[in-house]
């Protein structure tokens, strides 16, 4: 009786010690899993951190450009209104009426070439 008692807690403690083992298996699993998964969240974040940043770089780079092209549209506008502001007083010293027209169909065409200029910088920075 006492062999077999002996047999049953062996057993019993071998059972036990196989229920430790895996359960120790099983945390030691579940860690890896969770590790990894800290590592791929990490992945992931960093990626888009690194997507968000270079956006931004670009960003501002276009908004740069779109600054130069801005300065530089209003100097050139600047001198082209100018040329046209000072052509108006000799439009009244023209008395012959074909030398008038020419005149004005000159200073229009100045002016739908400094309008035109503006569109396309308007167009370019829609699209």
């Amino acid at each position: 009786a006492e062999d077999k008692s002996r047999r049953k807690n062996t057993e019993a403690e071998k059972e036990e010690s196989r229920s430790i083992v895996q359960i120790n298996e099983s945390k030691s699993r579940i860690d890896k899993i969770q590790t990894n998964g800290n590592a791929e969240v990490t992945k992931v974040r960093i990626m888009g951190d690194s997507r968000e940043n270079e956006r931004r770089i670009n960003e501002e780079v276009n908004r740069q450009g779109r600054r130069q092209k801005l300065l530089y549209e209003a100097e050139s506008s600047a001198r082209q209104n100018a040329t046209v502001a000072m052509k108006w007083s000799a439009l009244f010293d023209k008395e012959i009426p074909q030398e008038l027209l020419a005149e004005i169909t000159t200073q229009r065409d100045t002016c739908e070439r400094i309008i035109a200029s503006k569109d396309r910088l308007i167009k370019e920075f829609k699209a």
